[in-house]
Formats: C-alpha cells, sequence, structure tokens
C-alpha cells in the first residue's frame, strides 16, 4: 500500500502531529484507521501511548511485526471505526491518508 517514500516520511509526519496538536511523552493517542502501523510506530517510538485501531487484521499484524522491529509497545484494536467506542480517553486523534472513502454512503464515513 506504502512505497518507500511513503514509509521514509513517518517519522516526519509523526513529528508533525506531535507539534500540530501539542503533544509530548506520554501523550494518549489513537490513530483511527493505523493500518500496518506506519504513523503509530512513529509516534510510539516519540513516547506517545498509542492505540491503533483497523478493521484488516493483516494490517494490524503488520502493525505490531513493526513496532516489535522498532521495540515500541502499541495497543492494537481489530474494529470497524463506524461502531468502535472507548472507555480510554485520549489526549488526541488522528485518521491520516487512506481511511475515508471506503464506505458505501457518505453518512457511514462521517460515523467514522
Amino acid at each position: 500500500m506504502f512505497d518507500a517514500a511513503r514509509w521514509a516520511e513517518a517519522p516526519a509526519v509523526a513529528e508533525s502531529v506531535c507539534k500540530i496538536a501539542g503533544l509530548g511523552k506520554g501523550a494518549k493517542i489513537l490513530d483511527a484507521g493505523c493500518g500496518p502501523g506506519r504513523i503509530s510506530v512513529e509516534l510510539a517510538s516519540l513516547g506517545l501511548e498509542v492505540t491503533g485501531v483497523d478493521l484488516i487484521q493483516s494490517e494490524l499484524d503488520a502493525a505490531a511485526e513493526s513496532a516489535s522491529a522498532e521495540g515500541v509497545d502499541l495497543e492494537l484494536i481489530k474494529a470497524d471505526l463506524r461502531s468502535f467506542k472507548s472507555e480510554k480517553k485520549f489526549d488526541c486523534a488522528i485518521n491520516l491518508f487512506t481511511s475515508f472513502g471506503y464506505c458505501d454512503t457518505i453518512e457511514e464515513d462521517v460515523q467514522i
């Protein structure tokens, strides 16, 4: 899904997210539609507590593998973002790149 250039930009994207949202170490962030963990892993590398949610198990498996290879912890949850709920409170939620437009209707995209 992502070519080498997209993987290479991940650290800068994660740093930009932190800067824009004013996040520092220990902040809790939800990566809604985390995919293979490209950004989640980088956020965790910056000291954030990351929860990644995705509907596709193979994407979550790839995220777990990347996190393990980088020595960072991620909480990964298989769920449909249209109905995902969490008791956990987050300092920030992100939804980057290609997580919209896959639903059958605009209303379903809005639920995400």
